[in-house]
């Protein structure tokens, strides 16, 4: 009787593979997720191929297909190689999400990121040092948003974003003042916002679209709070209203801050202001508006 129970434990031992973390692991579509998620033997999914990669690692994507939800909660890089369509699909809860550890980097590049119904955010970051977002499509997302930074001290950086048919495409809600970056984007065709930001924010959009939104941009802050916003030279056009800014009193913390942008074709104002102010450096296209609003406080170019 001893020996019969014996001898089952120890063949579930030896048939269970142990594998050591890769510094580089990948997932395909002919991968198993009993594989041990290196380049040789790739995964199938990405939160398998993520929980046996060392921290500071990356997983690649080596063919187009869905390689379903992940959470980052370490340093990381999560990837499909170039030209490869690699699917993130929520079916609910988040596409991705990262929680990482507060002196992490994370780097999400080349991914599509799609809703299916039940989900609720595309990207949502809680915490990290740093998270880039690089080369990235996120749609679908309807009563949530493409990227939510709700955090307490994530650096982030997008570039070349497009966040299409969300709630909102990037939703910024954090007590900490860290640097958010937009670059090269597109953020166009959300129900809600191109851009929700709320309490202390520090953000530079530059060389982006935010069109056919309901706001182009929506910036807030609280009493205790500053919502402070740079655009550079972005295209804001037929939304609703294009760049909306306001504070609960008259303190002047919900700041916008515009540089060579075309602010044009809004069915709406092009700029709605409540207790709240725009500077101007005396170079951005104003006009065609539904009323152009404002009014602008000009700041000397340096």
């Amino acid at each position: 009787m001893t020996r019969a129970r014996v001898l089952p434990s120890l063949f579930l031992l030896i048939a269970t593979p142990i594998f050591a973390l890769n510094n580089r692991s990948a997932v395909s579509v002919n991968g198993s997720d009993l594989n041990s998620c290196s380049t040789t033997a790739p995964c199938r999914s990405f939160s398998v191929a993520v929980s046996q990669t060392n921290p500071g690692g990356e997983v690649i994507a080596f063919d187009s297909g869905g390689f379903g939800a992940f959470t980052a909660t370490q340093a990381i890089t999560v990837s499909g190689a170039p030209g490869v369509h690699a699917a993130v699909t929520s079916v609910s809860g988040n596409a991705i999400s990262v929680a990482a550890a507060a002196g992490d980097s994370v780097v999400l590049r080349n991914l599509v990121v799609l809703a299916a119904p039940g989900a609720n955010d595309g990207i949502n970051i809680s915490s990290a040092k740093s998270v880039h977002i690089l080369n990235v499509l996120t749609r679908g997302f309807t009563g949530h948003s493409g990227v939510n930074i709700n955090s307490t001290g994530a650096e982030t950086l997008m570039d070349h974003l497009v966040a299409q048919g969300n709630g909102q495409g990037v939703f910024i809600l954090t007590n900490a003042v860290v640097p958010v970056r937009i670059t090269n984007s597109e953020l166009d065709d959300n129900t809600s916002a191109g851009i929700d930001a709320f309490l202390d924010i520090k953000a530079v959009v530059s060389n982006t679209s935010l069109s056919g939104n309901a706001y182009g941009v929506w910036l807030q802050s609280t009493l205790q709070t500053t919502a402070d916003m740079t655009l550079d030279h972005c295209i804001v056009s037929a939304n609703q209203i294009g760049l909306y800014a306001q504070n609960p009193d008259v303190n002047l913390r919900a700041v916008f801050r515009l540089y060579g942008n075309v602010i044009s074709y809004n069915l709406g104002a092009g700029i709605q202001l409540v207790a709240a102010t725009a500077f101007t450096y005396g170079n951005n296209a104003l006009s065609a508006n539904n009323p152009d609003g404002g009014p602008l406080t000009p700041l000397p170019q340096q």
